[in-house]
């Protein structure tokens, strides 16, 4: 039993043995194949641009009260918010960028006359990689720092690091049309809300014509105050007569009653005129002030459009090469000792499994010979 036991051991020993060594060599022959990995790295920099910090002293009209009184005011235009770390890595990885590396590797490889292989927008994405590191972490706030490593993996260093240094270019470029559609967003707004609020001043502008055309308050107001002076005078003939009754006794009846006719149809009318002027007068005021508010909102947006436009022509870039990739030395894969030990080890396992597993197949196999 126990040289059966032995025979068993070494022959296990023996296959395990067999088996490392064909599946090591198996994995040298499938590592010295594959081409060596390495890795660019290029850095880049954040340099926000400012639109300006300035005060731009402004006019704004209060819309209540009696009159549109105006009061200093400053438009401050701060600087134009950067893409948060994370949106940055997306759009650095995207399809559209690996389109355009894998482009760039192409025609690098077609210049030297080498086949550029199965180059994919899939596969460059896959070796495209964007580190950006936490700089601040707490509670309610999360702040990374400014440098953005681009990390490129490929096997010829040569490309490898003209292909990084493209796509931390390609990174600037595209960068700046982010920034770019930004601003002609921010112009188009304002253009859209100097439109509209033309659209209403000049609706304003037509009410109040329309009221001096229609009913002209200065022309009334003339009107009721002749209609008073007459008032006014026949009050004064009255009071002549109350106050000598004796000068024409015998017309002194009649003249009364014909006073009184006469402040019985104007005072009623100059009370009618006098609602007409006032409502006339609330209906141009309410215009005036309107008309005044969106001149103010005019020249608001005016100056805001004016620092928009300037400073949309001044293009700073939104990250800058901190450091430019170069040809790498040093191998990243394949770990071809690491492939050829793993490949042995895995063998070395498998095959007392397999040993043992046949082996009590064999005997499974001899017990039902025997029962038949």
């Amino acid at each position: 039993m126990a040289g059966e036991s032995s025979r068993i051991l070494r022959s296990v020993f023996l296959r395990m043995v067999l088996a490392a060594v064909v599946a090591g060599g198996a994995a040298a022959w499938f590592t010295s194949r594959m081409p060596d990995q390495y890795r660019a790295r290029a850095l880049l920099i954040m340099a926000p641009m400012p639109i300006t910090h300035q005060k731009a002293p402004m006019t704004q009209v209060d819309f209540y009260g009696d009159t549109p009184a105006p009061y200093p005011k400053y438009l401050r235009l701060g600087y134009m918010e950067t893409l948060p770390m994370p949106d940055y890595k997306l759009i650095l990885t995207s399809e559209e960028m690996a389109r355009r590396v894998r482009d760039r590797m192409r025609a690098l490889y077609e210049a030297r006359g080498m086949d550029p292989g199965g180059l994919s927008v899939s596969g460059i994405r896959r070796a495209m990689d964007v580190q950006v590191k936490i700089f601040k972490q707490t509670y309610q706030e999360l702040e990374y720092q400014q440098v953005v490593e681009l990390l490129l993996a490929g096997t010829d260093p040569e490309i490898l690091a003209e292909a990084t240094n493209y796509w931390a270019e390609e990174s600037i470029t595209f960068a700046n049309e982010l920034r770019f559609a930004g601003r002609q967003g921010m112009l188009d707004f304002f253009d859209r809300q100097i439109e509209a609020t033309e659209a209403l001043l000049d609706g304003e502008r037509a009410a109040i014509e329309a009221i001096e055309r229609e009913s002209d308050p200065d022309a009334l107001a003339d009107r009721i105050a002749h209609l008073e002076q007459a008032v006014t005078e026949a009050q004064i003939e009255e009071a002549r007569l109350t106050a000598d009754p004796e000068a024409a006794p015998e017309r002194l009846p009649a003249e009364h009653a014909r006073i009184q006719a006469i402040l019985g149809q104007l005072q009623p009318k100059i009370a009618e005129l006098r609602e007409q002027w006032a409502a006339q007068r609330r209906q141009l005021d309410r215009h005036r002030h309107k008309a005044a508010y969106y001149e103010s909102q005019l020249e608001e947006l005016a100056m805001g459009q004016y620092a928009a436009r300037v400073t949309s022509q001044d293009v700073t870039p939104e990250f800058k090469v901190a450091s430019p990739a170069f040809p790498p030395e040093d191998k990243t894969g394949p770990m071809r000792s690491l492939i050829v030990v793993a490949a042995a080890v895995l063998a070395c396992m498998a095959m007392p499994v397999h040993y043992f597993a046949m082996y009590a197949l064999r005997r499974y196999v001899e017990q039902l010979e025997d029962r038949g």
